[in-house]
């Protein structure tokens, strides 16, 4: 997958401590988010269902959240990616091929009613997972 070897290539590219800024750290995220997502409009329904094809999305782009958000390896994949501020590319790939099939039915879904769907999915996914749990910040109640 060469989605998997730009990640390996960020890894080496990119140190925890010094290295590029944090807006270069974006960039070369976007660029394996764009070898990663390629056809997902295509291929999305077949992956999403595949628990092998779902692990090997998440670790690729673990791989890239780890070094976007400089984290160490230790960091678990749903923690790296909510601090580097990636939704999983399981929803991004659900709410790319939902867009396409509305626009071939002739309805525009916009684009940002599918970022508000995949945030809403994904902060149930982060509220019900286990694996993060001492990332989390419990909710305080304010007096405002």
């Amino acid at each position: 997958m060469g989605a998997r070897k730009a990640a390996t290539a960020l890894g080496r590219l990119m140190p925890n401590i010094g290295g590029p800024s944090q807006s270069k750290r974006s960039l070369l995220s976007s660029v394996i988010h764009s070898r990663l997502l390629y056809g997902a409009t295509i291929w999305s329904d077949r992956v999403t269902s595949i628990k092998k094809c779902t692990n090997l999305l998440q670790q690729t782009q673990r791989c890239a959240a780890l070094r976007v958000a400089r984290c160490y390896r230790t960091v678990s994949d749903m923690a790296s990616l909510v601090l580097a501020r990636m939704p999983p590319a399981q929803l991004v790939t659900v709410g790319r091929k939902k867009r396409a099939d509305a626009k071939r039915l002739g309805t525009i879904i916009p684009r940002r009613d599918e970022i508000e769907e995949i945030l809403h999915i994904w902060q149930a996914l982060w509220e019900s997972t286990h694996k993060s749990s001492w990332t989390r910040r419990p909710q305080i109640a304010t007096k405002y």
